[in-house]
């Protein structure tokens, strides 16, 4: 049995490290495109210059009996079942877990990707970086999500002058009062707001419905896309690209894939509404591993349920807002201020220490699973 991993992200090396513990690593191959493992939450601090520490991906596996292969994936024939790699070779598979996660999207917005940072992308916030670094001072931040509105933050915490362009607006992601706290503390760090639809982006400005906005920098943060390999592999996927996945995680044209974190779209009660980000993507490769490690021991594969995780937003280094939910996935209460920015870098920790600590000791994150009973000796022929 051949296991294979699109993708050495939060969830992607969260499915193998628990693969690891249920003594499947030997079967398993994870590929990713970088050697180190990339903290994408701290991207809005990457582009103000504040440069985490790199992890080898190979060393946070070590131990796990997972193999890894440091490249890019072309092509995916699942007919045959085989993963094609950049400069040739080909990678076998039994079942396939996808987690490539998302992209920048760039949209139809010309200019974009010329004279863009697109945030989402560790190559956009070290291009951000970059400019900074050569006396970029106006900055252009187009838009209103939480990856928008902590880079602009972020960035006006160090000094730049901020623009914040969004359409319909900012922070429509909070509650009322949330959102209201949002507004006053991006004016408390100087950043201005401007709510209108982009046109183009050129060379030293940002063309808006009613005219211009003269910049140094224009850092993009309009949202993400799936990896395109989904869609061009003949996988079932949404509109943004994501891989249709039922309640077991598995690919609903094609039962062999699983997907998790952002490359997968739930089209099952699944509890709260599932978005994007590590928050959703670490508790998705747990379970999607866990069912891998069912199927072949011959029990039922279980549907995945999540309630309501808080989001928490960073304003700067001395500011936040932890935006509680309930268990319907609704927002609640908030936290704010420097509570809720310690609150948050805990949380930027944790993600880390999570898979430490899933290597070291085994079953740490998430709920502890019940034990499964021994491979039987035909689990190599696992059910479609």
């Amino acid at each position: 049995m051949n296991i294979l991993i699109l993708g050495g992200g939060y969830a992607g090396l969260m499915t193998a490290l628990r693969l690891g513990n249920r003594g499947l690593g030997g079967s398993v191959t994870l590929v990713n495109s970088l050697p180190d493992f990339v903290e994408r939450v701290r991207h809005h601090q990457l582009g103000a210059g504040i440069a985490p520490p790199r992890r080898s991906i190979t060393r946070m596996l070590r131990g796990t009996g997972v193999r890894f292969v440091a490249g890019r994936i072309t092509q995916l024939d699942l007919g045959r079942r085989v993963a094609r790699l950049v400069g040739g070779g080909e990678l076998a598979f039994d079942r396939l877990v996808f987690a490539l996660g998302s992209v920048g999207d760039t949209g139809t917005v010309p200019g974009v990707r010329d004279h863009a940072s697109v945030i989402g992308d560790e190559s956009g916030a070290l291009r951000l970086r970059a400019q900074l670094a050569r006396g970029a001072r106006e900055v252009v931040v187009v838009g209103g999500g939480p990856t928008g509105v902590e880079t602009a933050a972020e960035l006006a915490d160090h000094g730049a002058r901020v623009t914040l362009v969004a359409s319909p607006g900012v922070g429509g992601f909070l509650s009322p009062t949330g959102q209201w706290y949002l507004l006053r503390a991006l004016a408390r760090l100087g950043v201005r707001i401007v709510e209108a639809r982009v046109r183009e982006v050129r060379a030293g400005a940002v063309v808006l419905d009613g005219g211009e906005i003269a910049c140094d920098a224009c850092v993009w943060a309009g949202g993400f896309r799936a990896a395109p390999l989904a869609r061009e592999s003949g996988l079932e996927v949404s509109v943004e690209g994501r891989i249709v996945v039922d309640a077991r995680l598995r690919s609903a044209s094609h039962p062999l894939v699983y997907a998790v974190g952002d490359a997968a779209e739930v089209r099952s009660e699944a509890g709260a509404t599932i978005a994007t980000g590590c928050k959703y993507a670490m508790p998705m490769g747990v379970h999607a591993a866990e069912n891998l490690a069912r199927a072949i021991a011959g029990l039922a594969e279980r549907p995945f349920r999540i309630g309501g995780i808080p989001t928490c937003v960073s304003l700067g280094r001395r500011d936040g807002l932890l935006q509680l939910v309930g268990r319907d996935g609704q927002p609640g209460g908030i936290v704010t201020g420097r509570p809720a920015a310690w609150i948050k870098e805990r949380i930027l920790r944790f993600t880390v220490w999570a898979l430490r600590l899933e290597r070291r000791f085994a079953f740490f994150f998430w709920a502890k699973p019940k034990r499964l009973p021994s491979l039987p000796p035909e689990a190599e022929q696992l059910a479609a």
